[in-house]
C-alpha cells in the first residue's frame, strides 16, 4: 500500500513516462520490483499513467519553450517513450506552420541579442543558424529564412 500511495502522490504532482515513473518507484523501494510492476500495470490500465498523455503534455511544454523537433525527440527518448509514439505525436504537433512560427520567434530573439554587436551579415547569420541548431531544428527547417550561402 505504501508504494501505491507514493505512486499516487507522484502522479498528483505531474505526469511521468512509464519508464521514469518506474525509476522513481525503484529509487524509493529498490527491493519491491514485483509490487512496483503490479502497480504500474494497475495505473496504466486505469489510465492514471500514460506515455501518450505524458508525451502530449511534454510536447506542448517544449513547444512553449521554443524547442525544436530534434531536441524534443532526444528528450523524449531519454524519458523512455517509444520511437513509434514519438513519431506519431511529433507529426501531429509539429506541422510546418508551427515549426516556421517557432523559427521566426527564435530568429527575432537572436537578432535582438546580436543587435549591437557590429557583426558582418555572414557572421550574424551563422550565429542565428547555430542558435537554431541548438534549439533542435534542422538546416532544412530554417534555411530559407536566413540563407547563409548567399
Amino acid at each position: 500500500m505504501e508504494i501505491r500511495n507514493y505512486g499516487l502522490r507522484l502522479l498528483g504532482k505531474r505526469e511521468y513516462s512509464v519508464k521514469k515513473f518506474r525509476e522513481k518507484l525503484r529509487q524509493k523501494f529498490p527491493s519491491k520490483t514485483e509490487k512496483i510492476e503490479k502497480i504500474i500495470t494497475e495505473f496504466t490500465e486505469k489510465e492514471w499513467l500514460s506515455d501518450q498523455r505524458f508525451l502530449e503534455i511534454f510536447l506542448k511544454e517544449q513547444i512553449r519553450q521554443m524547442s525544436g523537433p530534434k531536441k524534443i525527440r532526444q528528450k523524449l527518448m531519454m524519458q523512455g517513450v517509444s520511437a513509434e509514439l514519438i513519431n506519431e505525436k511529433m507529426n501531429k504537433f509539429f506541422i510546418q506552420k508551427v515549426k516556421q512560427d517557432l523559427i521566426k520567434k527564435l530568429v527575432q530573439k537572436k537578432e535582438q541579442q546580436l543587435e549591437n554587436k557590429n557583426l558582418k551579415p555572414i557572421e550574424k547569420k551563422k550565429k542565428i543558424a547555430d542558435f537554431l541548431f541548438a534549439h533542435g531544428f534542422d538546416w532544412g527547417d530554417f534555411r530559407a529564412q536566413i540563407s547563409i550561402d548567399k
